[in-house]
Order: structure tokens, then C-alpha cells, then sequence
């Protein structure tokens, strides 16, 4: 991905970030979170753009969904990300992705309208924007 990444944007493309000792999310209450990639400008809290987790169609556990959306809803509430997105990627129908997500927010509550979600089912395909 970084390859691909456009050389003339101020945003950054971050993988597994360890917060703990950044002290602006710690005030947040953000520090404890690993978000699979940071899209941000370095350095400065405005330039939070965008959060994504990532979790292949075979590991929707409810446990780890809802793990994954407490993490998105976090940063976007708090830490004031533009945009949260949870990539689901595997060989699985997009409404058994979607109910698997909706079910364990539910469950949850975890009030789900701030995030986007994608699939992307196979290589070489384009990744297709699931509404719940």
C-alpha cells in the first residue's frame, strides 16, 4: 500500500501503531489501542484522518468484532479521526458479513452509524462498501 501511496499528500500511512506512551491519547483514554493502520499527518493531532481495522472474512468472532468497532468508534469520537473503516476481506457473501457485524454491535451496544464498512472478497476484485 505504501507503494501505491500518493508522494504529494500530507497524510501518512501508519501500520500498528503502539500508543502507550503518547500523552495527548492518554488523556483520551486512547493509549491502550493498536489500530491496524493510521491514515494522519504526523505530529499533529488535525491531521487525523482516518482509522481502519482490518480482519479477514474467517476471524469474525464476536469477541474480535467487537473489539475492532469499541477501537474505531474510540478514535473517531475521541481522537477525532474523519473517518473510521472496517475492512472485512475473504470469500464470504456480503450479507453474512454485515449480519455478523450488526449482530455483535448489538449485542454490544455499539452505536455503529459513524463507521464504514467494506469488503473486499478476492484478489484482483474492488473492495464494495457494505451499509448495515
Amino acid at each position: 500500500m505504501r507503494l501505491l501511496w500518493p508522494k504529494t499528500t500530507k497524510y501518512f500511512l501508519n501500520g500498528e501503531v503502539d500508543k502507550a506512551a503518547h500523552p495527548i491519547l492518554r488523556q483520551l483514554d486512547a493509549d491502550n489501542a493498536k489500530p491496524d493502520f493510521l491514515v494522519h499527518t504526523p505530529a499533529c493531532m488535525a491531521g487525523n484522518y482516518a482509522i481502519i481495522e482490518v480482519k479477514p472474512a474467517s476471524g469474525l468472532k464476536k469477541g474480535a468484532i467487537i473489539k475492532d468497532l469499541k477501537t474505531l468508534i474510540k478514535f473517531v469520537d475521541r481522537v477525532s479521526y474523519q473517518r473510521g473503516i472496517y475492512l472485512i476481506y475473504g470469500d464470504l457473501p456480503n450479507n453474512e458479513v454485515g449480519s455478523k457485524v450488526s449482530e455483535a454491535a448489538s449485542e454490544a451496544h455499539i452505536e455503529i452509524g459513524k463507521i464504514e464498512f467494506w469488503h473486499h472478497k478476492q484478489v484482483g476484485e474492488k473492495a464494495v462498501e457494505i451499509h448495515l
